[in-house]
């Protein structure tokens, strides 16, 4: 006589195990994007933003910020845009002939790990044709964009002469699309 066998079981129960074993699978590789996502992830970090209050009658003014590129990989400050102004531009200042002279830089490059600091008498934003006056207690809104098409906007105090941001003015970015 054969003996019987109710295949339904073993059926199932590979069917069952199956399944299971391909979740697994799709999390893992799931979770492997998300890894390595995050350890090749673009971070930028804009810290103590301020400006200067413009002189009466003067149509630009400038305002500073310190980058840092808390990311592995290298980035470039490619444009910088504001509420406050019809044009911002990245000046620096060079020494030509025993003159120092403002020459605006195309772009910025901060390696990984980089901080580059914008400061009086060294880089700056040129914030050319002013929509209105900056007076100091009020602020403006600054987007500084990346050549990978990320951007940060930071809010600006305009500050007192001889007066310096406190240390925890800071916004950061990371893997968000601005619009550029």
């Amino acid at each position: 006589m054969a003996k019987m066998v109710d295949h339904r079981q073993s059926y199932f129960s590979v069917d069952r195990t199956e399944k299971v074993v391909h979740s697994r699978g799709v999390l893992i590789v799931g979770l492997l994007v998300v890894a390595s996502s995050a350890v090749s992830a673009e971070t930028f970090r804009v810290e103590r933003p301020w400006a200067r209050p413009s002189a009466p009658g003067v149509s630009n003014g400038a305002a500073y910020v310190t980058l840092v590129n808390e990311g592995d990989r290298p980035g470039r400050l490619a444009a910088v845009r504001s509420d406050v102004a019809s044009r911002v531009e990245l000046h620096g200042h060079v020494h030509d002939q025993g003159v120092l002279r403002m020459r605006q830089v195309p772009g910025l490059a901060l390696a990984p790990g980089e901080t580059i600091e914008f400061q009086p008498g060294g880089l700056h934003l040129m914030l050319i044709g002013l929509a209105r006056p900056l007076v100091a207690g009020t602020r403006f809104m600054l987007t500084l964009e990346f050549e990978s098409g990320h951007a940060v906007s930071v809010d600006v105090p305009v500050l007192q002469p001889g007066m310096r941001p406190p240390v925890s003015e800071s916004s950061r970015l990371r893997e968000s699309k601005g619009s550029m």
